[in-house]
């Protein structure tokens, strides 16, 4: 990393590598370095000794605890992220053109989103339960499959707004974007003659980042615990 970024600066490397350790950097590196270096030391440690040694221990039936909680981070994981790459596109578009043009759209996409937020979750997801096509053909070795019950699960957390707080977003983005379209530099842009999709681009959504990346977060960790977990 320091040697990139003596060679993208044009300085050298001694250089760089003092600037890094002084913490001189926009962008606090010595941390970062230090962080990784550790994270990497204790996953090599713990791989080369896995294949000898139940670095976690053994549970009663002999099963490895630590590649059990392994794979129980891959389905949250999995899971979660469906969830929040599902939802968050139309949460962010909805929540800009709201707010930026106001008037009917911004009436349109409130009614959109409010109704979508009032959904019975229970209700959804006996939907999708009668999707089911084991329950159809009323099979039992389909009631028990724990893979459909994923499935199943999984499919709710993507598909479900209510629990995935799209409606929250959406409210967040438009009265953050109500603020951000009155400020000066985006009447001056106006003034100026450029676009409406350009000021979106360019003033709008990048300032709204740091409440998308909150909420995803946010979402991300819950629809993992709750859905990985469960």
């Amino acid at each position: 990393m320091v040697a990139l970024r003596a060679r993208h600066r044009r300085i050298a490397f001694a250089a760089c590598a003092r600037e890094v350790w002084r913490r001189e950097t926009d962008v606090p590196l010595r941390a970062v370095l230090m962080t990784a270096g550790a994270v990497l030391l204790v996953a090599g440690w713990v791989a080369a000794i896995w294949p000898h040694y139940h670095v976690l221990g053994t549970d009663r039936t002999g099963n490895d605890v630590l590649y059990q909680a392994l794979k129980s981070v891959r389905t949250a994981i999995v899971i979660g992220s469906l969830a929040t790459l599902a939802t968050l596109p139309f949460a962010i578009a909805f929540g800009i053109l709201a707010g930026y043009f106001k008037g009917w759209a911004d009436d349109a996409i409130q009614y959109l989103y409010t109704v979508l937020s009032s959904i019975p979750g229970v209700l959804l997801i006996a939907g999708l339960r009668a999707d089911d096509p084991g329950l159809d053909r009323q099979e039992p070795a389909a009631l028990r499959d724990g893979a459909g019950a994923r499935r199943r699960a999984a499919a709710a957390a993507v598909r479900d707004p209510r629990r995935h707080r799209l409606a929250t977003l959406c409210r967040l983005l438009r009265a953050e974007t109500l603020k951000l379209s009155e400020l000066d530099y985006v009447q001056a842009a106006r003034a100026f003659g450029v676009s409406n999709l350009g000021i979106m681009r360019r003033h709008i959504f990048p300032n709204l980042m740091h409440i998308v990346l909150i909420v995803a977060r946010a979402r991300f960790l819950g629809a993992g615990a709750v859905r990985g977990g469960g």
